[in-house]
């Protein structure tokens, strides 16, 4: 139970911190434009780091992953690759769920995996190291060449609305064979708070 309460607060961080970019992008950010797109490339960057976090949590049942190496390690990049390197299916699928109700009462889950709306993991490590370069001020090199200062949005804009398009409604494939971590990040049944749980295949 501490896994998936662990797991639904780092989500929910990352909704709050989702909030606060989308504030910058329209403008209730009291910072002018360039500083706008530098915060909203901190906070995409935290949450990218907070995503893979969760990913680590999620798979503490591993041995290996209570093991300093892993345990010491922050970096979203580097967590994924060493995850990578023990379970390839470590990483999030976003999936659509529908509910039937059962004459009994009791409440039965459809997952049907939404491989269109889906961000590979390779794509994510792309938009972690975008915000890092965002975020330092660069060599008198490229100072030089810089024509400008970069005030666009577009590029945060796209970056979170893929990263709510994966974790939505989401599933982990665990290490133990047909068995699932399943989030919803807006669960209408708990007053839209992030809710998680363990599902088996067949449920």
């Amino acid at each position: 139970m501490a896994t998936l309460d662990l797991y639904a607060s780092l989500m929910e961080e990352v909704k709050l911190r989702e909030v606060t970019v989308w504030k910058a992008i329209v403008g209730e950010v009291n910072l002018p434009p360039p500083y706008a797109r530098e915060y909203c490339f901190l906070q995409i960057r935290m949450m990218i780091e907070t995503i893979a976090l969760g990913c680590l949590i999620v798979h503490g049942d591993i041995p290996d992953t209570q093991s300093k190496k892993f345990l010491g390690a922050w970096s979203a990049d580097q967590i994924m690759k060493l995850l990578e390197s023990l379970h390839p299916e470590f990483y999030p699928v976003p999936v659509l769920m529908t509910t039937t109700v059962l004459l009994s009462g009791q409440r039965q889950h459809h997952l049907e995996p939404q491989a269109n709306d889906f961000l590979p993991k390779e794509t994510l490590q792309k938009h972690y190291a975008r915000c890092g370069e965002v975020l330092h001020r660069g060599s008198v090199k490229n100072l030089l060449k810089r024509s400008g200062v970069q005030s666009d949005l577009d590029e945060p804009k796209n970056m979170l609305a893929s990263i709510r398009k994966l974790l939505e409604q989401h599933l982990i494939a665990l290490f133990q064979p047909d068995t699932k971590f399943v989030c919803l990040l807006s669960d209408p049944l708990a007053g839209g708070k992030t809710t998680a749980a363990i599902g088996f295949s067949g449920q």
